[in-house]
């Protein structure tokens, strides 16, 4: 692609992918740089189509803070929250945000 293109697209990285709905709407976009990160984009992009209630019929692509509020949901379903021992992987049980400097 030209520089042009890249611009005008605000492709961010390569490979670059963008999934259409076959009539102009984009229902997802983003790079990935494996085939399990293109199926989670896949499946985020159909989770999103099912939160606008459209199935994959959606106008648009939800934004990122609409993804990250339907995460932040997910993990207090099932009892992550903030300051949760899972979110900091090697600092010990007891451990918080900032506590993993010691």
């Amino acid at each position: 692609m030209a520089t042009a293109a890249w611009e005008d697209y605000a492709v961010p990285a390569s490979p670059h992918f963008v999934l259409t709905d076959g009539a102009g709407g984009i229902l997802g976009r983003g790079s990935a740089l494996s085939w399990s990160q293109l199926v989670t984009m896949l499946e985020d992009a159909r989770a999103d189509g099912a939160a606008a209630g459209a199935g994959l019929r959606a106008p648009a692509a939800r934004t990122t803070a609409e993804r990250a509020a339907r995460s932040e949901r997910a993990l207090a379903g099932s009892g992550i929250g903030p300051g949760h021992p899972s979110l900091y992987p090697g600092t010990g049980a007891d451990s918080g945000p900032g506590d993993g400097d010691r």
